[in-house]
């Protein structure tokens, strides 16, 4: 098999695409090529040690992240940081391991009825080796991405302390994050093993290398996809700084919500959606509530909560975060109404799009997360809370009316990095990009296969419903 006899070329090696290529190449006949933006690597033991632990690592060199800049709100329009993975394994090889599912009212009218919950669970639970639940009609023990939970008795400290805070304030105790009916404060579902954060190269690619119809190049940028009498025929890349064209019956993209649309075309990317956050801060009493460097010990629980008056169930999400020797609640608008844009300024694919999240310009989005705001003072202000913290909150939220509290708001939102639905399911005439399979209207043999296609604000982190979207447009194709 030479670089030119390829049935399907996987654009971007991060989640989704490690999934639909590995799912793809089962099929003996087909020859598939994976390009991959950044460093590839064969095994888990030839990986780099700082993107194997169980610690947040977004912040990661240059080398490993495509270092995108975003726009928060309308207020505030200078540029700030938004890391996404480049690298094999894309932005499960850096993110916090966070297993969470959408909500099934996420999948509700997605076209075709293709993409209802049922389908949706299928391929969530095929996704994933549950080690806590095993095989129940919830959850999956035979998939490649293990997912584990601390035990309560096992939170550190600070874990411990949310845990019994929520609690006294009358949240419910909440085993399966992952229960379709899930609702309150309990352990968080994460991709982790044995130390390890299990990213979808581990679990999916590095396991069909010995495909003799699989073949993985990486620091290969597509450039554009080319095509023919309204075909794809393949992809330019740039390699070793000379371009290169790489021919294909069809082609699948799969570079990530924010790439995607770069390399699809000008015009796409007026639906992006993104989760709002804000941080609660107080002092630490001590430095032994956190876990020793390195050691597992963040994300261990999580509170998720519906804001008052709202029709749309877990629309906040509320978790611990640390750093030095401070301690916050960060809160998460986890459906948010407003839309934000991906604009692309030069045909150049190492030239960033600009990207504006317009955080916040709906009101009723201001109102929940100002009501996630007091819900997190609150629980920072109990007893079971204060007792590892310096008393309450260092600065802002508490005492604050509501307009005066939407304007901190307003000049402390952060993104969560967690883009998604800029090149939409959906009929043409209403701004969708891809039919109901994933494939791009008005372009045969071009399909996308990543959460660019989710054509509603999703609810939780993307990480898992990625792995679930790859898994279903393999099996769509």
């Amino acid at each position: 098999m030479t670089d030119q006899e390829f049935d399907v070329i996987v654009v971007g090696g991060g989640t989704s695409g490690a999934v639909v290529a590995a799912r793809l190449s089962q099929d003996p006949a087909r020859r598939v090529l994976l390009l991959e933006a950044g460093q590839t690597f064969g095994s888990v033991e030839a990986f780099p040690p700082e993107l194997l632990g169980t610690d947040e690592n977004a912040w990661v060199g240059p080398e490993h992240n495509w270092w995108y800049t975003v726009s928060l709100t309308r207020e505030r329009p200078d540029p700030v940081p938004a890391p996404r993975g480049r690298v094999i394994g894309g932005s499960g090889a850096t993110n916090g391991g966070i297993h969470l599912r959408a909500m099934p009212e996420d999948f509700s009218g997605w076209g075709d009825g293709l993409w209802e919950w049922p389908d949706a669970l299928r391929c969530y639970r095929r996704s994933e080796h549950d080690l806590d639940f095993g095989p129940d009609p919830a959850h999956g023990d035979q998939g490649p991405v293990a997912v584990g939970r601390a035990h309560p008795d096992d939170y550190t400290r600070l874990y411990s302390a949310f845990d019994s805070a929520c609690l006294s304030v009358g949240h419910p105790a909440c085993k399966d994050q992952n229960a379709p009916d899930a609702a309150g404060v309990g352990p968080m579902p994460r991709n982790y093993f044995r130390g390890i954060r299990v990213n979808a190269a581990f679990a999916y690619l590095f396991p069909a290398l010995h495909r003799p119809n699989l073949r993985v190049r990486g620091d290969s940028v597509v450039h554009r996809v080319l095509v023919e009498a309204g075909r794809a025929v393949g992809v330019e890349t740039i390699e070793a700084g000379r371009l290169v064209r790489r021919n294909a019956a069809a082609v699948a993209l799969c570079a990530g919500a924010l790439a995607t649309p770069c390399v699809l075309l000008p015009g796409v990317g007026a639906q992006l959606r993104d989760h709002a956050t804000v941080h609660v801060q107080d002092r630490a009493r001590s430095g032994d509530i956190f876990p020793p460097p390195g050691a597992p010990g963040r994300n261990q629980a999580v509170l998720q909560l519906t804001a008052p008056g709202s029709t749309d169930r877990n629309d906040l999400q509320i978790m611990p975060s640390y750093r030095a020797d401070w301690l916050a609640l960060t809160v998460m608008l986890n459906q948010t109404v407003s839309v934000g844009s991906l604009r692309l300024t030069s045909a150049e694919p190492t030239q960033n799009p600009v990207i504006a999240l317009d955080y916040l310009s709906r009101a009723e989005d201001v109102a929940r997360l100002r009501a996630g705001v007091r819900e997190a003072v609150r629980i920072m202000t109990t007893r079971a809370f204060t007792e590892i913290s310096a008393g309450g909150v260092a600065d802002g939220p508490p005492g604050l009316g509501d307009h005066e509290l939407d304007e901190w708001i307003r000049g402390h939102v952060s993104t969560a990095a967690h883009s998604h639905g800029t090149c939409p399911i959906g009929p043409p005439a209403d701004g969708g990009v891809v039919d109901a399979r994933g494939r791009v209207h008005g372009v045969d043999g071009l399909s996308i296969a990543d959460v660019s296609i989710v054509p509603v604000p999703l609810r939780n982190n993307p990480n898992a419903t990625s792995l679930m979207l790859g898994e279903r447009i393999a099996e769509l194709w």
